[in-house]
């Protein structure tokens, strides 16, 4: 049976490699000449990786790292702390030693006062113990509202908000907050006691799975066409009858699945599909951009072995990716660090080499080292980036992967799976998605989603009396 994935990204690919798995023939188009959409890297002229954006990996991605490791994608790279700095420029380090210790080094967190930390730790517990009916509902409020109902410190907002916008390129006050609390509970699933920290790839991104994943497909009977853009999908009832490539040949299949955007699924279906309230649910919906810069200095600027952030600027988080990767540190003679500019909505109309001055002076004022280098290169990546637009009330918009149509589906970071936008949702997404093809066509159920086991009840008490004596550790600081 014939298959046709439309779009290369993460989820097109892992959505084609399952299909390839259970006998599907898969014929994979993407528009561009470069696989992994938003999720991908490449080299510039002079051979040095460009990253479209900072991709971190967190042992909670369980879809998404069960993707790479089933196409032999290179072992990513496991860091064990973090740092930020607040409005002072102070640097607090958090090492990351995972379960009951980590959480107590958290109550040591040199930027934060007893009651900061006590504030925060209160309103994780509660994100912790929501019920899914709370979480739908948490849906229509911003995160910055439920912190303040749950009497998060201004302070403690202040250490959250990089690490907020850095995952959804929102501001805490235009993000849902359903969709950072169910990022919460998944730190708190039983693989952060197994793999504590955040991953990152050893190399670029693209260059650990885009090829193998495309050797994976290739090697199990599908096709992979580069540079062939789908123009319009044809319709006749409530099914599809082909596709129309750019260079006006048609292609038909069995069963389609769109992994592409929301915005060019939009585009490219035809106005009779719009009689579905599914399909003109994708016009209530938006994406969040972000712009990356990274910059590469004659020496070495940080000690930094992991993450870092600030509390207010430009930028939110940052990485010395040649302190940070082994392969980029071999022979390093200097620091690259990677910089994560979000939100971007005001700053991509800006010109790259104004958002590159603003964001190494702000750079230069928390490390002063900066200012003593010389900046040997940089450059601003604005393309291929963004993530659905995790805004109060939106989520209840996002389709589900069957769509009305009985032999379309859809995956991709914005279609619904209870996940935060990003590369585990795309993954997720896509293992639905062709779950419900399997099962639809062979009439046999399949379960490839796999969801994080959340903390069973004894060890949420467990959890619990971690935090008691968290705030008598705080309490003996005052």
């Amino acid at each position: 049976m014939r298959v046709a994935v439309m779009g290369g990204g993460m989820a097109g690919l892992c959505a084609a490699c399952q299909l390839a798995d259970n006998g599907f023939e898969v014929e994979l188009l993407e528009a561009t000449e470069m696989l992994g959409g938003r999720a991908s890297s490449w080299r510039d002229e002079d051979g040095d990786i460009i990253d479209n954006a900072l991709h971190v990996f967190f042992p909670h991605y369980l879809n998404c790292l069960s993707f790479l490791e089933k196409v032999g994608a290179e072992p990513l790279h496991w860091t064990h702390g973090m740092s930020i700095y607040n409005r002072e420029g102070l640097r607090g380090d958090l090492p990351m030693g995972g379960g009951l210790s980590g959480l107590l080094q958290a109550f040591s967190f040199s930027t934060m006062s007893p009651l900061d930390q006590l504030s925060m730790s209160y309103a994780i517990l509660a994100a912790a113990f929501m019920s899914d009916l709370q979480m739908e509902k948490a849906d229509e409020l911003s995160l910055l509202e439920w912190f303040r109902r749950h009497g998060m410190t201004r302070t403690a907002i202040d250490h959250f908000r990089p690490f907020g916008a850095g995952l959804t390129f929102l501001e805490l006050n235009r993000v849902s907050a359903k969709s950072l609390i169910y990022w919460i509970r998944s730190v708190q699933c039983l693989e952060f006691f197994r793999r504590p920290g955040i991953g990152f790839a050893n190399g670029g991104l693209g260059e650990i799975y885009v090829e193998p994943a495309r050797r994976y497909i290739e090697e199990r009977g599908g096709r992979v066409h580069l540079s062939r853009p789908v123009s319009g999908i044809s319709i006749k009832g409530a099914k599809v009858t082909g596709l129309r490539t750019a260079d006006g040949e048609e292609l038909q299949a069995d069963v389609y699945l769109s992994a592409l955007p929301f915005y060019e699924l939009r585009r490219i279906l035809p106005e009779e599909a719009f009689d579905y309230r599914y399909f003109r649910d994708l016009f209530r919906i938006d994406d969040a951009p972000s712009v990356s810069v990274q910059i590469w200095f004659d020496r070495f600027v940080t000690d930094m072995s992991y993450i870092a952030a600030q509390m207010e600027g430009v930028f939110n988080c940052f990485a010395d990716l040649n302190r940070i990767v082994p392969r980029f540190a071999e022979g390093a003679r200097g620091s690259m660090i990677e910089l994560v500019l979000t939100p971007a909505h005001h700053l991509m109309p800006l010109a790259d080499e104004r958002i590159f001055r603003m964001t190494l002076e702000e750079l230069q004022a928390i490390v002063p080292e900066c200012a003593e280098a010389e900046v040997t290169k940089w450059v601003v990546v604005k393309k291929r980036q963004g993530v659905f637009a995790q805004q109060p009330g939106a989520d209840k918009y996002r389709p589900v992967q069957r769509s009305p149509l009985a032999n379309l589906y859809l995956c991709g970071d914005y279609t619904r799976t209870f996940i935060s936008a990003g590369m585990e949702n795309a993954c997720a997404s896509a293992n639905l998605a062709a779950g419900y093809i399997i099962e639809d066509v062979q009439d046999r159920q399949v379960k490839l989603f796999s969801k994080p086991r959340y903390f069973t009840p004894w060890l949420r008490r467990g959890a619990l009396a971690a935090a008691a004596v968290g705030a008598l550790l705080a309490a003996r600081r005052a």
